[in-house]
């Protein structure tokens, strides 16, 4: 393919004033039908009037939708069915002469040529005309008059006197070869009444030849006969000679290109691949065609296309003129191809980046060797790291040794170099062992004499004492001794593991002894009979040892319960056949008739021919480890807190009932009324016994048939199998009566109230799901009817508790509920303000529940710690209602309600109207009925005393308005 890759050839082209085009054709049935451009020059772009990136980007069609003559000009050319076109461009305003030529089977290349010159055809453009060496003639048909411009006898070389202005002297100039052709294309244009346009030569005075380019057009009258022609004569020679360097150009390009022992790939910027030669595809496995419809990162392997991002950009950026570069291409196959690549930035006259020029060498096998290679050192240094063991050759003309890295390891020498002296090595070695290792080394170079030694070291690093065996041997070269190549291994270990080996050995019966356990040696029969047992024997099976030898008393098998004895024996088969281990879990019943788990580990003992002479084990009690796996599947199926399922139980049962012979199947669902408030009121521990509490009245009142389940929270479950409505609903109202008669007791100080759903699954069309989905939504809806029974419960708890921990009765809290909700009539509070009046007048002290006994029913004067402590009582009170949605409105008032109209009261030091209204009349209220009734330290007033304390106290203590308010009430 043509490519403008030397600025020589780029510089002819663009002297010659030529506009340039390399185009990849588009075939339907061997005939061009559009096109699109590859690589354009600069006069090209301005003879379209069109940038590169927009000529680049789109096809001819597109990009001469308003020229679709010219379209159909460059079609008719590249179908061979003109040689030159000759057309007008709206865009710019411009004629232009156009010629093709196809350079391979898909590809041509456009000659722009300017031909303005007609349509501008005056006086005034004479000198253009002989400065561009153009000549004009025009000929009257009628008359047969013909006029030459000066440009005509400047290009023929010829004086006006002596060459007139005629076709006979026009011809004559003619190369002889070319003058057929131009009287038919001139005799041709008459008839189709066209423009005509054709390249000859001319022959000089001289002999010399001449290119020219000649273009006529003709104009008739209204009868359509010929009135007058006029036509231009452009000297052409410059641009045949740059065509024909671009055709030897080509075909030396040509045969490189496709001859080359390397791939070659030419790409655009962003990777659109124009062409590549044979080898190329060859190397890659795609076809031509198949590369063309292709990016060029295509190619590349996905973890090499950064590896080569940044030699790019300083390709862009002129650092480099050529990249170099191994990288992965990706095969069609789908294998890897390794090659050496090396690239080249093409650039245009004005320095702007047109594309790439790519070359590519095979060095697969190369890789694959340099990967093996590696690959080969790898493993054996993993290998000697493995082993611990080193390797090292020492020459015996320098004294220096080369060493793997394993061998520094394992003499603790820091590697400082490629080379290590056989001086340091020496140094290391301990005192003892030097001439040991010394003598050694002198008979392998002398004598020859096998070397295999070991010997101690201290070592550099840590200064450990290491035990080392060494093995080498001797090279020679010429007969003389040059090499010792050997090995070491750091045998410190096995020492230590020989020395103890004896050790164990000697402890071995002692050990056997003293297990918690029994070990054995039996034979491989029905009976297991004993050959050998260890003193645990008697603590394992209650058994002394020699009453199971030779089955004396009794027999291990008749020791093993009858039902797993048939799988302890296909255990030892299978490990018997596969020569591993048997391992079994199984009871067996002790002398004093006790059942016990034990697990048992064993092995058989085989003879040089492979038959079974013994088994050889050891059994450990396991009984007290099988309990607690037992407490464990206890606990993954129970809930902690009540001992009932959980729901993981649950839903299993559920699904497990879920079956036609259990039709009909009845499911309860029941949610804990006010267990919320209750936790945030008195504590989690109070609310886990209600929990516990209910649980155990709901096991009360179900059968033992039916599966009950804490599903988490305070909502449980109940599976009643083979039950019916009337049986759902007889079990819910009897727990919900035995919750309505509950005694408030140590267990639990709420009165437990549950809201209850069921549904009944009688038609195996019916899912469980949907069962257990209405019974739900059943529970809700009576939860939200039960609601203010629940709250009422909670609060009358309340209420019950704060008068266990102080003199302060149930009376008490009526009677300020009542005198509270009279001034509150007097008042004129809504329905909302009278209700939380008498839920605050109720709850106002809450938060002397967290105050000492002690304190609060103390009858002597209280110290000041102790009235700091009661103090506190606002504020507490105040945190319990705000984490209850029930107590959340009244919590406010809880928190002012000892506040004093002068703003010497607690916690806040609020004054006058800043304190609540409810807060106002709670302080007058409760003073008056702590004044007249008993108290631990004082005895009660009368009530007109009481009225005049208030009286006194009011614009201090209390508000005037509410003292009056309430004496008016009373």
């Amino acid at each position: 393919m043509l490519l403008m890759n030397t600025e020589f050839y780029q510089s002819l082209l663009n002297n010659a004033n030529i506009g340039y085009a390399l185009c990849k054709a588009i075939f339907n049935r061997h005939v061009v039908i559009d096109f699109y451009f590859v690589e354009t020059n600069d006069i090209y772009e301005e003879y379209i009037g069109k940038k590169p990136n927009e000529i680049l980007s789109m096809k001819a069609s597109e990009l001469f939708i308003d020229d679709s003559s010219a379209f159909e000009e460059c079609l008719d050319l590249m179908n061979i069915k003109k040689d030159t076109a000759f057309f007008y461009s709206k865009q710019v305003d411009r004629k232009y002469n156009l010629k093709c030529f196809q350079i391979s089977e898909d590809h041509f290349i456009h000659y722009f040529v300017d031909g303005r010159s007609f349509y501008h055809f005056n006086q005034e453009h004479e000198d253009v005309y002989h400065i561009a060496s153009i000549g004009k003639w025009e000929l009257n048909s009628k008359t047969g008059e013909l006029k030459w411009s000066d440009g005509i006898y400047d290009m023929f070389e010829r004086e006006k006197t002596s060459f007139f202005p005629s076709y006979e002297n026009f011809y004559l100039t003619v190369h002889p070869d070319d003058v057929e052709m131009v009287k038919k294309a001139f005799t041709d244009s008459l008839q189709k009444k066209e423009i005509y346009e054709v390249d000859h030569r001319i022959v000089l005075q001289n002999g010399s030849v001449k290119w020219v380019s000649e273009t006529c057009r003709t104009e008739y009258d209204n009868e359509g006969n010929p009135s007058k022609s006029i036509g231009i004569v452009q000297d052409i020679t410059k641009r045949k000679t740059i065509e024909k360097l671009l055709e030897d150009s080509e075909s030396r390009y040509r045969v490189i290109f496709e001859k080359a022992a390397i791939g070659i790939c030419h790409h655009s910027i962003d990777g659109l691949i124009y062409n590549t030669n044979q080898k190329f595809c060859d190397m890659v496995g795609y076809t031509l065609d198949e590369l063309c419809t292709m990016n060029y990162n295509d190619l590349i392997y996905h973890e090499d296309i950064k590896s080569g991002e940044e030699l790019v950009r300083k390709l862009f950026s002129g650092e480099l003129e050529t990249v170099f570069l191994e990288q992965r291409y990706i095969k069609k196959d789908g294998s890897i191809l390794w090659v050496d690549l090396r690239s080249n930035l093409i650039k245009d006259l004005s320095r702007k980046p047109r594309c790439y020029i790519t070359s590519i060498s095979d060095i697969t096998a190369k890789k694959v060797s340099e990967e093996k290679l590696i690959e080969s050192e790898q493993i054996l240094k993993r290998a000697q790291k493995i082993a611990h063991v080193g390797n090292w050759e020492l020459d015996i003309s320098t004294k220096r040794i080369t060493a793997s890295d394993e061998s520094y390891s394992i003499y603790g020498i820091s590697k400082e170099g490629p080379y290590l002296s056989l001086q340091r090595v020496q140094e290391i070695v301990k005192f003892n062992d030097r001439k040991k290792m010394d003598e050694a080394l002198y008979n392998l170079i002398h004598f020859d004499k096998p070397y295999d030694i070991i010997f101690t070291i201290s070592r550099e690093i840590d200064h450990e004492e290491r035990v080392i065996h060494s093995i080498a041997e001797l090279e020679k070269r010429g007969g003389s001794p040059y090499k010792v190549s050997g090995i070491l291994r750091d045998i410190t270990e096995q020492k230590a593991l020989e020395n103890e080996l004896e050790e164990n050995i000697r402890s071995k019966n002692l050990l056997l002894s003293n297990l918690p356990g029994m070990a054995y040696r039996c034979l491989f029969d029905r009976e297991w009979t004993m050959t050998f047992v260890s003193n645990g024997c008697y603590e394992l099976t209650g058994y002394e040892p020699y009453q199971l030898i030779d089955n004396y008393k009794i027999s291990y098998n008749d020791m093993v319960i009858p039902k797993f004895r048939e799988g302890l024996r296909k255990s030892w088969d299978r490990a018997v056949e596969n020569k591993t281990f048997s391992r079994e879990e199984y009871q067996i019943k002790r002398a004093d008739g006790k059942e016990i788990w034990v697990w048992e580990q064993g092995q058989a003992i085989y003879d040089s021919q492979g038959k079974v002479v013994a088994l050889e084990g050891f059994i450990t009690d396991i009984t007290e480890r099988k309990e607690r796996e037992k407490e464990v599947v206890y606990l993954s199926y129970h809930d902690s807190l009540t001992g009932l399922y959980n729901r993981a139980f649950f839903d299993a049962e559920l699904h497990r009932l879920d079956t036609n012979r259990q039709l009909p199947i009845a499911i309860i669902m029941g949610d804990i009324n006010g267990l919320k408030m209750t936790n945030d009121i008195f504590g989690h521990f109070e609310g886990d016994k209600l929990l516990k509490t209910v649980a155990k009245i709901i096991i009360k009142g179900c059968r033992k048939e039916d599966i009950i389940a804490r599903m988490g929270g305070d909502e449980f479950c109940v599976i009643l199998p083979k039950s019916d409505y009337s049986a759902a609903k007889e079990i819910s109202e009897r727990i919900t009566a035995m919750c309505n008669d509950y005694t408030i007791g140590e267990e639990c100080s709420i009165i437990p109230s549950i809201s209850f759903g069921f549904a009944v699954k009688s038609d195996e069309k019916q899912t469980i799901d949907t069962v257990m989905r209405d019974a739900e939504e059943l529970m809700y809806k009576r939860k939200l009817l039960e609601q203010k029974s629940a709250h009422g419960s909670v609060i009358s708890s309340i209420r019950d508790t704060m008068a266990e921990k102080s003199n302060e009765t149930k009376e008490h809290a009526e009677r300020i509920v009542q005198l509270s909700k009279k001034v509150g009539i007097k008042l004129k509070l809504d329905e909302k303000q009278m209700n939380e009046l008498e839920l605050f007048a109720t709850l106002h002290d809450l938060g002397k529940m967290s105050i000492d006994s002690q304190i609060l029913n103390k009858k002597s004067k209280l110290t000041e710690e102790e009235w700091f402590e009661i103090r506190k009582h606002p504020e507490i009170g105040y945190r319990i209602a705000k984490s209850s949605i029930n107590l959340y409105p009244i919590a406010d008032f809880i928190l002012t309600h000892h506040e004093r109209y002068d703003g010497t009261g607690y916690p806040q030091g609020l004054a006058g109207e800043d304190i609540p209204l409810l807060s106002r009349i709670m302080a007058v209220v409760d003073a008056y009925d702590a004044m007249t009734n008993d108290r631990p330290y004082r005895k009660a007033v009368t009530k007109e005393q009481a009225i005049e304390e208030l009286i006194a106290c009011s614009g201090s203590q209390f508000d005037k308005n509410i003292v009056h308010i309430f004496i008016e009430s009373i």
